[in-house]
C-alpha cells in the first residue's frame, strides 16, 4: 500500500534540511580533508616506503621502519620517557604552582590586580625567544643564575646546567613551567570566580578553616577545570619542540631528547622521510591513547 503523501512530503523535508545543514559544514569538512586528513594519510602513507626526501623514487618496505623503531632504536624510546618526564614535572609542579597562584589571587591578595598581568606575560612570548634567553640565564660562564649563586654564598651549587646530564632536563623543564603556568593559571582563577561566594561562607559559618574549605569545597568543584589543565599540560609537555631546539638541540647526548625534536631530525638533518613518518604515526597513535584515557577519567568523574 503506498505511503500516504503527508509521510512523504515530511520525508522530503527532512531530506532538504539534512542537504542544507550538510551544506552550512561541508567547508570545514574541506578545510579539515585539505590540512588534517590528507597530511594525516600522507605520513601513515610514507611510513611504508624509505626515501630520502629528494629521488623521486621511493623502496618499498612494508613495515620494516616500525620494527626497527621497536626492536632496534633505542633513542626513540628515551625520547618518550623524557617526554613523559615533561609531561609529570609539568603536571605535578606547573599545576601546584599555578592553583596555589590563581588562589592567592581569588582571595585578593595585595597587588592581585598586577599579578593577574604578570603572571600571564610570559605565555605570550615566543618560545625562542624564551629558550635562548634561559640558555643565557643558565650560561655557566656569564649566566645570571651561576652569579647570583656566587654573590650569595652558594658557588658550590653552580653547574654547566644545560650540559650536564643530571641537571639538563630539569633545567629546560623549568624553563617550560614558567613559561606556560600563565596558561594554567587563567583556567583556575577563572573557575574559582565561578564558585558562588555562598559555598565558601557557608563552610565557615559550620566551623571549617581555610584548609578545610580548600581542601573539601574548593579543590572538588575544581574536578572539571583540573582535568582539562592536566589534559593539556601533558599534550604540551608531549609536543615540547622549541625549547628544546633553542636551549640543548636534545642534547647533552639525549638527555633533553623529545619525539618531535627526534621526528625533525630524522626528517630535516637525517633525510629518513619514511623513518620519520613511522615516528610520527607511533606518535600520533600514543597522543591519541593518552587522550582517550584522559577523556575517559574525566566521563567518570563527570558522572560521579
Amino acid at each position: 500500500m503506498p505511503a500516504p503523501a503527508p509521510a512523504i512530503q515530511k520525508r522530503w523535508r527532512q531530506t532538504k534540511d539534512c542537504a542544507g545543514n550538510f551544506l552550512f559544514i561541508l567547508p570545514a569538512i574541506l578545510v579539515f580533508s585539505v590540512f588534517s586528513l590528507y597530511p594525516i594519510l600522507s605520513t601513515v602513507y610514507l611510513s611504508l616506503f624509505k626515501w630520502n626526501g629528494i629521488e623521486p623514487t621511493r623502496t618499498w618496505v612494508g613495515l620494516r621502519n616500525f620494527q626497527l623503531i621497536f626492536t632496534y632504536d633505542p633513542n626513540w624510546w628515551t625520547a618518550m620517557g623524557n617526554a613523559a618526564k615533561f609531561a609529570i614535572l609539568g603536571v605535578v609542579v606547573m599545576q601546584s604552582c599555578s592553583l596555589f597562584l590563581a588562589y592567592l589571587v581569588d582571595r585578593g591578595v595585595r597587588g592581585s590586580e598586577f599579578y593577574k598581568v604578570v603572571f600571564y606575560i610570559p605565555t605570550i612570548l615566543s618560545p625562542m625567544v624564551v629558550g635562548y634567553v634561559w640558555k643565557w640565564i643558565y650560561d655557566p660562564a656569564s649566566g645570571i643564575l651561576n652569579f647570583f649563586l656566587a654573590q650569595t654564598g652558594l658557588a658550590f651549587l653552580s653547574r654547566s646546567w644545560l650540559s650536564d646530564l643530571s641537571t639538563a632536563l630539569y633545567a629546560v623543564s623549568a624553563t617550560s613551567i614558567w613559561s606556560g603556568f600563565g596558561y594554567s593559571f587563567v583556567f583556575f582563577l577563572a573557575a574559582l570566580k565561578g564558585i558562588a561566594p555562598e559555598l565558601p561562607e557557608a563552610a565557615r559559618v559550620d566551623g571549617a578553616n581555610s584548609w578545610q574549605t580548600l581542601r573539601h569545597i574548593t579543590l572538588p568543584l575544581l574536578r572539571p577545570v583540573l582535568t582539562v589543565v592536566t589534559i593539556l599540560t601533558i599534550l604540551g609537555a608531549m609536543q615540547m619542540f622549541p625549547l628544546i631546539e633553542a636551549m640543548t638541540g636534545g642534547g647533552p647526548g639525549f638527555a633533553t631528547q623529545v619525539p618531535v625534536k627526534s621526528i625533525y631530525d630524522e626528517c630535516f638533518k637525517g633525510y629518513h622521510y619514511g623513518y620519520a613518518s613511522a615516528y610520527s604515526v607511533i606518535f600520533g597513535l600514543t597522543m591519541l591513547i593518552i587522550s582517550l584515557f584522559q577523556l575517559e577519567i574525566a566521563k567518570r568523574y563527570n558522572y560521579d
